[in-house]
């Protein structure tokens, strides 16, 4: 049980792994968030003088820039943590 090699399980350490993950969460986060910026532009802009197409385009928009934020401040908070965990130095 010494060599995990054969179970096909990531040879990495834990941290590093785990970072990887987030990374890539962080990236498919940042094309979902285009995609609705995205997305919500088009509503707004076939709108075509609706207002309930209109305001339902502002939500949307609204709730795609709070989407990012949220993502934005947790991944600033996680880099927080690791930096704080791991106490780089600067000298």
């Amino acid at each position: 049980m010494g060599n995990i090699s054969g179970f096909g399980l990531p040879s990495g350490s834990i941290w590093r792994i785990v970072t990887n993950i987030l990374v890539w969460m962080l990236g498919l986060f940042g094309i979902i968030g285009i995609l609705g910026f995205l997305i919500s532009g088009i509503i707004y802009l076939t709108a075509a003088g609706d207002e309930d197409r209109m305001g339902y385009a502002k939500r949307a928009m609204q709730y795609s820039i709070i989407g990012v934020i949220v993502g934005l401040v947790g991944f600033v908070i996680i880099q927080a943590i690791d930096y704080a965990l791991n106490t780089y130095s600067s000298f």
